[in-house]
């Protein structure tokens, strides 16, 4: 089975199998669909953890497109927190 690219600095080479997450960011992107963005929970969680709602990204986009915003993509959502 293919490493996810996300993922690939994560796996050792005598090993396929993960050995934990490299960053906070590492393991967000790999909760987003195949498309990159995250569900409403998985968005909601993460906002949670950094005590923020999500609901917040509507008053002050942070200069992020709202599109992406809106589409919850976990890289934007990321970029919304300061990562």
């Amino acid at each position: 089975m293919p490493m996810p690219e996300a993922a690939a600095s994560c796996y050792t080479e005598t090993t396929d199998l993960p050995t934990m997450f490299c960053t906070y960011e590492d393991s967000a992107l790999d909760a987003a669909d195949e498309n990159g963005n995250l569900s409403y929970a998985d968005a909601c969680k993460l906002f949670a953890e950094h005590g923020e709602r999500f609901d917040g990204i509507y008053e002050d986009n942070r200069g992020i497109s709202w599109v992406a915003l809106d589409e919850r993509n976990a890289e934007a959502l990321l970029a919304w927190l300061g990562y």
